[in-house]
């Protein structure tokens, strides 16, 4: 139920395009729609309104093909 309520804290944003949760790992993984923007501030809200705390948030580019 944790991965599932954090998993739908992020789908419920019309920004996010997929989000994977690793409880294992203690990680978050979100795919940002083409020309959109998710802020930081708006991560760590969504991840302490799901009950858990935010480390650090990296952001990656999408990998060119």
């Amino acid at each position: 139920f944790c991965v599932q309520g954090i998993e739908k804290k992020f789908k419920g944003e019309s920004s996010v395009d997929n989000v994977k949760v690793n409880l294992d790992e203690s990680l978050v993984s979100i795919w940002i729609k083409e020309n959109q923007a998710l802020s930081d501030d708006r991560i760590e809200s969504l991840v302490k309104d799901s009950g858990y705390n935010v480390a650090k948030i990296t952001r990656q580019s999408p990998k060119k093909e």
